[in-house]
């Protein structure tokens, strides 16, 4: 009794204990989620094999090469075939006589499995760490694949994966390559087809995060959505259903990234708050999101964009006001705006020197002019993309 008395009294105690506890749950389940992602498959690498898998998510398609992401399910073992799991990056040459593969098909190819390989250098990618944050242990070349069934998916993540295709063979037919593939980028966030020299300039400009979907794209797509609400005055309720529906969907689109989810679920827990009556805490939804993604991967939390997309809110959540009072002489939009940039870029900082080594002294400026352009860019891109495949003859 003496010692829970200690505890009841003194609320730097419990928080400690809560705090240990947190640790130690967290170590126990991140080694658990990374045993299970590691799987069985990592046993046969370095080994020319025969292995059955369905594609996992939507292949990506660059300008020499189709990659997908296949969930193992069996591997041959001399004339048998044998029960695996875990996760493997198949790549093969884009040609255009080769079939190519889409989302739930059961295909069967042979390659041999490697290990992703690590960082090469101090300032060099470390390509299996990224891999591994999306459950994937291990890679494979492959020209002999073949799709031998389909497997029962997800209905609304096929719908998504589909209509994201759709909407890149629009801007693709319609537009300049160069062009099509930062439209692309912008609205969906696939970075694969843009120029090398071109995303050097993105991010040598301090604007990347426009071609990563994020809260940016979400806070556009939600300030569309409450004007047309608002407009012909739905319920809170019913702007809610619809919002989140669309939301989710955007999120799978756009690949479900650290930063996609994080803004998805503020955004719909800001709406929650408009219907219940109640103010809704950024802090609080900033944590909540970020505890539903650690727990649905908790590797997620060394992911770069993670860190990236957590520090930037975080930091305009903490230093807005602050930024937003001391520019109070300047007028309304480009006090706020200047607020914002200076708030993200503060927490961010860190993270941009230590993984890449620079800061874009013009970044200030280039958000400025850009941000704005691409909240039309977006709008209308989506816009005239979903009424192409409405009205497709």
């Amino acid at each position: 009794s003496f010692i829970a008395g200690i505890f009841n009294k003194n609320k730097k105690i419990r928080a400690l204990l809560f705090a240990v506890c947190i640790f130690f749950f967290g170590t126990f389940y991140y080694n658990l989620k990374l045993h299970r992602i590691m799987g069985t498959i990592t046993d046969y690498v370095d080994n020319n094999k025969t292995i059955v898998g369905v594609i996992a998510n939507a292949p990506t398609i660059t300008r020499d090469k189709v990659i997908y992401d296949v969930k193992a399910l069996y591997i041959k073992e001399n004339v048998h075939y044998k029960n695996v799991t875990g996760k493997i990056r198949v790549s093969t040459i884009l040609d255009d006589n080769q079939s190519k593969y889409n989302y739930g098909d059961v295909i069967k190819f042979s390659g041999e499995l490697k290990t992703p390989q690590g960082r090469r250098n101090p300032n060099g990618i470390n390509y299996r760490a990224y891999l591994l944050q999306k459950g994937i242990v291990a890679t494979a070349f492959s020209r002999e694949i073949e799709i031998i069934g389909k497997q029962n998916t997800n209905p609304l993540m096929r719908a998504a994966f589909s209509i994201g295709q759709r909407l890149t063979d629009f801007y693709e037919a319609n537009l300049p390559s160069n062009i099509s593939s930062l439209m692309v980028g912008i609205a969906l966030g696939i970075k694969d087809n843009i120029p090398r020299e071109t995303m050097e300039a993105v991010k040598n400009g301090g604007v990347a995060h426009v071609l990563a979907v994020s809260g940016l794209h979400m806070g556009i797509i939600y300030a569309a959505f409450n004007f047309l609400f608002s407009k012909f005055r739905f319920s809170n309720i019913f702007s809610f259903i619809i919002g989140s529906l669309t939301f989710v969907f955007y999120s799978i689109m756009a690949g479900l990234s650290p930063s996609v989810i994080r803004a998805a679920i503020m955004i719909m827990v800001f709406m929650l708050a408009k219907i219940v009556g109640r103010e809704n805490d950024s802090l609080n939804s900033l944590c909540l999101s970020s505890t539903i993604l650690l727990l649905l991967n908790p590797l997620t939390l060394f992911s770069v964009s993670f860190q990236l997309s957590y520090s930037a809110v975080l930091g305009i959540i903490l230093f807005f006001d602050y930024f937003r009072d001391l520019l109070k002489i300047l007028p309304k939009y480009l006090r706020d705006s200047i607020a914002v940039i200076m708030s993200a870029q503060l927490t961010v900082a860190p993270f941009l020197i230590y993984y890449f080594h620079n800061i874009s002294i013009i970044g200030f400026l280039t958000n400025l002019l850009v941000v704005p352009l691409v909240g039309i860019i977006l709008v209308t891109g989506l816009v005239s993309g979903l009424i192409s495949i409405v009205f497709q003859p």
